[in-house]
């Protein structure tokens, strides 16, 4: 006798189909989830990163942490060597025989740096494609620097109020304890390259600025929060660790005795799994 075969029925069918889009449906925001998380973890290591290349410089220049704006001489470009240009970088993240006249060192150093300064959760900027042969091209970064780590005058910096000195000396990476914020994360709608990437105090950070802001969004703070649903950003601190917090909970600042850099108490703990 001859089998017959068996097809499925359309109330089967869709049996499967609605079993299928009900696991789609659980499955999704974990996903979400996940992919926020290595997100956020890939900006933890480029800060750590970062702070590194911080310890590098400060080993190389007998402990001085580094400034905003070291000090520079010649006609050089402010951007090339501000904290997160690709002359000061470069070096200070070890790459091999980095040679800011040789074209192919130049661009080896561009790409290398570009990918420590971007935080994977903040959409690229455009204004990042550049001619990386260009050994004048500029970085942008994802990250804001505390100005108060040093800005010497002449890179561009300001000086005191007598003009004897530079406004934010030189510190020293031994003196700082571990309660100084270094980087904060930049608000999306901030226009990249069009604010220097510092920052000196807390309000700076927090309270609307106008500029900075990407034409036609209207005022922003600097800081931004790109992390879990657009709530919270990586801060990196002077004994190298990074929190996931509120930059809107950093509170008042506390200025350190000799008013040199700044002291900004740690943040509350976030309390259970920040993901959830």
């Amino acid at each position: 006798m001859r089998m017959r075969n068996r097809a499925f029925t359309l109330i089967e069918l869709l049996v499967v189909v609605a079993i299928i889009a009900v696991l789609i449906a659980i499955l999704l925001p974990s996903l979400g989830k996940a992919r926020d998380r290595a997100k956020t973890t890939a900006c933890q290591a480029n800060q750590r990163s970062l702070y590194e290349a911080m310890n590098n410089y400060s080993a190389e220049w007998d402990g001085t942490m580094l400034p905003y704006r070291p000090p520079i001489t010649g006609s050089h470009s402010t951007q090339n060597y501000i904290w997160c240009g690709i002359n000061q970088l470069g070096p200070d993240i070890g790459l091999p025989n980095f040679n800011p006249a040789d074209a192919i060192s130049q661009a080896n150093a561009f790409v290398k740096v570009m990918t420590l300064l971007h935080c994977p959760a903040q959409i690229p900027d455009p204004n990042a494609v550049t001619d990386v042969q260009n050994s004048g091209a500029a970085v942008v970064t994802d990250y804001t620097y505390n100005q108060n780590m040093g800005d010497d005058p002449s890179a561009g910096g300001s000086t005191n109020s007598a003009g004897t000195g530079p406004k934010f000396p030189p510190q020293k990476l031994v003196n700082l304890g571990k309660n100084i914020l270094l980087l904060v994360e930049l608000h999306p709608f901030v226009e990249r390259g069009k604010n220097d990437y510092g920052f000196d105090n807390t309000s700076r950070l927090l309270v609307q600025q106008s500029p900075p802001d990407v034409t036609n969004h209207g005022p922003t703070p600097m800081a931004g929060t790109p992390h879990q649903n657009n709530k919270l950003q990586n801060m990196l601190w002077s004994d190298g660790h990074v929190t996931l917090g509120d930059p809107q909970k950093l509170g008042p600042v506390t200025p350190s005795p000799n008013k040199d850099y700044l002291v900004v108490p740690t943040l509350p703990p976030l309390g259970g799994n920040p993901y959830d």
